[in-house]
């Protein structure tokens, strides 16, 4: 317990020194990120907003561009996070609009350069 306590001691003193302290924890979290979107870092953010695979033979290449279901399906049954598993759902829903699936990531993950 001891080493926990030291880090939230450390945590809270480098929001302090950063000027972070005012931030909410979504804010802290696309911080920290660096333009991931999903934990595992399989998706990031493009510089126009859109969401772009991060791996991969599509790598760097908008979600939404190759959005094929065999590729989605074969994700969805990969050991990744939640988050990532709930992004590759939102992209086989939202296949035929870009702009409601990138709202929906922003709105669920924080983040985007939009």
């Amino acid at each position: 317990t001891a080493d926990i306590i030291t880090t939230a001691h450390v945590f809270n003193a480098m929001l302090e020194q950063f000027d972070l302290s005012n931030r909410s924890a979504r804010e802290l979290d696309s911080i920290f990120r660096r333009g991931q979107v999903d934990i595992d870092g399989k998706f990031i953010w493009g510089g126009d907003g859109r969401v772009l695979f991060n791996f991969g033979q599509y790598k760097l290449r908008p979600v939404v561009d190759v959005a094929h279901q065999s590729y989605l399906q074969w994700m969805l049954g990969v050991d990744f996070s939640d988050e990532t598993r709930r992004i590759v759902a939102l992209a086989l829903e939202c296949m035929e609009d870009e702009d409601r699936f990138n709202d929906i990531v922003v709105a669920e993950f924080g983040g985007s350069n939009r």
